[in-house]
C-alpha cells in the first residue's frame, strides 16, 4: 500500500474515531430505536449496527472499525477501501449465515452467503459513513450510508 493510501485510510479512521470512544454493545436490548422509515436512530458515535439471527445487536463506531483490517478493491478504475463485510460479521460473532441485508436511508440490498467474499467491503466515506462496495454489484446499486446490517 502506498504511503498516500495509508494516510487516506488513517484519515478516514480518525474521522470515524472522532465520535466513538466506547466498546460495542452486544445485547438483544441494545438495538437503536427505529426512526421514521424504519431505520434505527443510532447512539452518538455509532456508524451502523449488526443484528444477528438471534436478535443480538452489535454497534460499530469508528473505534471498532479502526480495529478491523482494511480490504481494497478497484471498481471502475477507483480504489475502494474499508473493512471486509466478512470481518465485520466475524467481529459481531457471526461466522455462518444464509443471507445478509444492508440498509441505508435510500436503499437496501440482500446478499446470500455465496455472494459475500473478501471482495465485498464496507467502504469508508469522507462523511464518516460506510457504503457497500463490490465488483459484483453495479456501482449505481451500492447501498450508501449503511446504518443497519441484518443477518439470517
Amino acid at each position: 500500500m502506498t504511503l498516500l493510501k495509508q494516510l487516506a485510510g488513517l484519515m478516514l479512521a480518525l474521522i470515524l474515531l472522532a465520535g466513538c470512544t466506547s466498546t460495542p454493545a452486544e445485547t438483544p436490548t441494545a438495538a437503536a430505536t427505529p426512526a421514521a422509515g424504519g431505520l434505527p436512530t443510532l447512539p452518538a458515535g455509532a456508524v451502523f449496527q449488526v443484528i444477528d439471527a438471534n436478535g443480538v445487536v452489535t454497534l460499530f463506531g469508528g473505534a471498532e472499525l479502526g480495529e478491523l483490517p482494511l480490504g481494497q478493491i478497484t471498481v471502475e478504475e477507483k480504489v475502494e477501501e474499508g473493512p471486509r463485510l466478512l470481518d465485520v460479521l466475524a467481529a459481531a460473532g457471526i461466522t455462518t449465515f444464509d443471507e445478509v441485508t444492508l440498509t441505508g436511508p435510500a436503499s437496501a440490498m440482500t446478499l446470500t452467503a455465496d455472494q459475500v467474499d473478501d471482495q465485498v467491503l464496507l467502504d469508508l466515506t469522507n462523511r464518516g459513513t460506510v457504503k457497500l462496495a463490490s465488483p459484483y454489484v453495479p456501482k449505481a446499486d451500492w447501498v450508501k450510508d449503511i446504518t443497519l446490517i441484518q443477518v439470517k
